[in-house]
């Protein structure tokens, strides 16, 4: 009974370390520049996504308010509504469409150049 609950709760863990992580990438931030705001190592920052270390309520709070989320998007699969400048999954979705649009444009202009050099 015991392991079977260290187990989960590392399992959560891991869980939680990964949308932050998730979310961290999403406003284009890296571990370092993370730890910095936090004022804790790089290291220590590593662990809690890495479902290593259990970050304190606060600890999550500092990290929700430099992600500009709720704290509480942490723990729901999908944030029900956009928070503090957050993209929706249909945001995301129209922008990656875009992205998508833009790179295949490019994609031809390398292709034209390359015949047009010849």
């Amino acid at each position: 009974m015991i392991a079977s609950t260290i187990v989960y709760l590392e399992m959560d863990l891991k869980t939680l370390g990964y949308r932050i992580r998730k979310f961290r990438e999403l406003k284009d931030l890296n571990q370092a520049q993370m730890a910095a705001k936090l004022k804790i190592t790089a290291s220590a920052y590593s662990k809690i996504e890495r479902g290593i270390t259990d970050p304190s309520v606060g600890r999550l709070d500092q990290i929700a308010a430099i992600l500009k989320i709720n704290i509480k998007d942490f723990f729901t699969d999908v944030p029900a509504h956009p928070t503090n400048g957050q993209l929706s999954l249909e945001q995301m979705d129209a922008r990656m469409n875009e992205l998508s649009e833009q790179l295949t444009n490019l994609q031809k202009m390398v292709t034209q150049k390359k015949i047009t050099k010849r």
